[in-house]
């Protein structure tokens, strides 16, 4: 299907016309999403971590990565809410392990 997209795309371009929007080439029942993810440096308690953030809804943010040996996953509004949300449930997570362990 989307070697179809492709080529209406090259097709048009030639003739120099506009090309179809590829939700009109596609059956009513598929729709075409992109997801972005990006990679953001955290650092925590002294320590630098990778998370990823992606977008799953037009108000949904998601932002997962490990501390610790642990996943962490965190969903908020925007990028930044979920990236500060991760930060907090990872911090909260630790601190409440080490009470547990003492």
């Amino acid at each position: 299907m989307l070697a179809k997209i492709a080529h209406a795309a090259a097709v048009a371009e030639l003739l120099g016309l506009t090309a179809p929007s590829p939700s009109h080439l596609l059956p009513r029942h598929c729709s075409l999403t992109i997801a972005i993810m990006r990679k953001r440096t955290v650092k925590l308690h002294g320590r630098h971590c990778e998370i990823s953030v992606h977008r799953e809804g037009k108000h949904v943010w998601i932002a997962v990565g490990d501390y610790l040996g642990k996943e962490i996953r965190a969903q908020a509004e925007s990028e930044g809410a979920a990236v500060k949300r991760w930060r907090e449930t990872a911090s909260t997570m630790v601190t409440t392990e080490r009470a547990g362990h003492e």
